[in-house]
């Protein structure tokens, strides 16, 4: 025999009587769902594009607070080491500005370094890593460059492998386990020179984490991705931050102005032509392609799961359709 329990819906708590809501109790243990907007028209007619592609990063904070070089504080947050730095806007990667490093040519080591401060240890439950990473080239192709963590003193506890310097832009990257129970709280980020030499050294978009991973995420890119990153305060003069972004779109809530062809994890097929390809019924259905006429507002309610993109392409000749609305769903762990 089974057993049935009734919940009351009416509880006692410090002399009151409250109503409970048991579904929304179960409602509360779902996971955190994230939102994107959508809003995007088809650049050229008959030429399939996503409209939504799954690009999943973790959630990360860059407690740097100019990692663009964008704000003018070199000579404040910046020691250099028989070099010269400056902020130019040679060769930036993002942004107007980027950090120039001039070495002397008189010895390997030359470079530039900044301090990060309040920098936890770890504990024996959790082990906590300082991580940083950074973008350099050189003004030729030629020489090396090299990006450290070092401890107060300047002695280097990790450092990347050497990078032979050339005019694009390569990413550096460098962690370090911080030691159980020191009193050491701060560390410094060091670029510099790997052997003697006097090409100039470009650094730009530089970011340090702690976290519990001790590997480098993407770069948080406020201004490009803005939708999901946000400055904790001034721009360029703060800590900033990513949230973990979609792993896979659960429900969705489009509206279609022109007719369209939709697919989901797969490249949309148009049933009339794609480009020189004029495709069979059974072509488009094997590619998975949806027919979604003008006007159609498509509330995806029902659970679904799509991990790697939302393609789409026009039904109709020569029309170039906009899809918008947003889409939600888990964010990676």
């Amino acid at each position: 025999m089974v057993t049935r329990i009734r919940l009351p819906r009416v509880t006692r708590s410090g002399g009151r009587y409250r109503t409970v809501d048991y579904k929304d109790i179960a409602g509360s243990l779902r996971p955190a769902e994230v939102y994107q907007p959508v809003d995007t028209t088809l650049t050229t007619a008959d030429t399939v594009q996503d409209l939504f592609t799954l690009a999943p990063k973790r959630h990360a904070v860059n407690v740097f607070t100019n990692p663009g070089f964008e704000t003018d504080d070199i000579s404040s947050a910046w020691t250099v080491s028989g070099s010269a730095a400056s902020r130019v806007t040679t060769a930036q990667r993002s942004g107007k500005y980027h950090l120039l490093i001039n070495p002397a040519n008189s010895a390997a080591g030359e470079g530039a370094y900044t301090t990060i401060t309040q920098v936890p240890d770890s504990n024996p439950q959790w082990q906590h890593h300082i991580v940083a990473s950074a973008y350099v080239r050189g003004a030729s192709a030629s020489g090396d460059v090299v990006l450290s963590i070092t401890d107060s003193s300047g002695v280097a506890v990790a450092s990347s492998a050497t990078h032979s310097l050339t005019t694009s832009y390569a990413r550096l990257e460098v962690g370090y386990m911080l030691p159980v129970g020191t009193t050491t709280n701060s560390y410094r980020i060091n670029v510099a020179t790997a052997t003697q030499h006097n090409i100039n050294i470009y650094v730009d978009d530089l970011q340090v984490e702690l976290n519990d991973e001790g590997a480098a995420t993407p770069y948080i890119d406020v201004v490009t991705h803005g939708v999901n990153t946000q400055w904790h305060g001034t721009a360029n003069a703060s800590t900033s931050q990513r949230l973990p972004t979609l792993a896979a779109i659960t429900f969705f809530d489009l509206t279609f102005v022109n007719n369209t062809y939709i697919a989901f994890d797969n490249t949309a097929v148009s049933a009339r032509t794609n480009g020189s390809w004029t495709p069979s019924a059974a072509e488009v259905l094997a590619s998975g392609s949806i027919y979604v006429p003008t006007g159609t507002t498509w509330r995806k309610e029902a659970r679904t799961d799509i991990y790697d993109r939302i393609s789409f392409v026009n039904a109709d000749s020569g029309e170039t359709p906009r899809v918008y609305g947003a889409v939600w769903g888990r964010p990676i762990k």
